[in-house]
């Protein structure tokens, strides 16, 4: 056991640590003690074994993300599904090579992933891209932050800290089969500061919170009338996310 841990810890010291990824033996779903029926709808799970180079780290699948303030991407040999681009690192332009390795080591390092852009028409408007990741197998929140943090060191491709949105402390998760069903047309349209977010059809809007990447809850108000949300005066730029009822929406605050 003791030569286990020196090794571990040897594979620790020279930086790889980060990169290993605990087998699924060892990943037990994540809970609460005081409440064990507490919503865990990412299935957010934990490495238990002790002596692994991530013991107690919190591993999931999704709900990564990572915003670009340049047009760093071409579309060329991308796919698209409803409002919703796929891309590669492929499609990253050849001047920004620190991110293609990144994105290319990430399989390696970690698992296979996809990534995408969601209403790209929005986007292209706008300078840059929100970038989401969606891993197949289980990976370790914390390194996989670090390992995409490290796109930064591209000074042109001007990231943003990558992060991970938990929604373990919201109460409902995104219901991704109505959204999938639900027509575009029949979509409610709410105006928030200068845009317009595009919601599930709801006969009645009874909840309706904002919350900070990092899980805060920002203060707002609602006019059902006027179909509006209005933003406290001075919000800082970055991405937010809109609750209403039970449906959870993306909103990048630019200004």
């Amino acid at each position: 056991m003791k030569a286990i841990l020196f090794v571990l810890f040897m594979i620790c010291t020279i930086g790889t640590c980060y990169a290993y990824r605990a087998p699924d033996s060892c990943l037990k779903m994540w809970r609460v003690a005081t409440n064990p029926d507490w919503p865990n709808p990412d299935s957010v799970r934990v490495d238990s074994c002790e002596g692994s180079p991530t013991f107690t780290m919190e591993y999931v699948k999704r709900n990564f993300f990572i915003h670009t303030y340049t047009k760093l991407l071409n579309f060329s040999n991308s796919t698209q599904s409803n409002d919703t681009t796929f891309i590669t690192w492929q499609n990253v332009k050849q001047q920004h090579q620190v991110v293609r390795n990144i994105l290319q080591s990430m399989e390696e390092k970690f698992s296979t992933y996809k990534m995408f852009i969601v209403d790209t028409a929005y986007f292209s408007n706008h300078l840059g891209y929100n970038l989401t990741f969606e891993f197949d197998n289980y990976v370790p929140i914390r390194n996989v932050i670090r390992h995409l943090d490290s796109m930064q060191k591209d000074t042109l491709a001007k990231f943003g800290n990558a992060f991970y949105f938990d929604i373990r402390f919201l109460s409902t998760a995104i219901n991704e089969e109505q959204l999938d069903e639900a027509n575009e047309k029949e979509k409610i349209m709410i105006s928030i500061g200068k845009h317009t977010l595009r919601i599930m059809p709801v006969s009645d809007i009874v909840h309706c919170a904002m919350y900070s990447s990092m899980g805060d809850e920002i203060k707002i108000s609602y006019s059902e009338i006027e179909r509006q949300i209005i933003l406290p005066r001075e919000l800082a730029t970055g991405i937010y996310f809109i609750k209403i009822n039970t449906h959870i929406y993306t909103y990048l605050h630019q200004y």
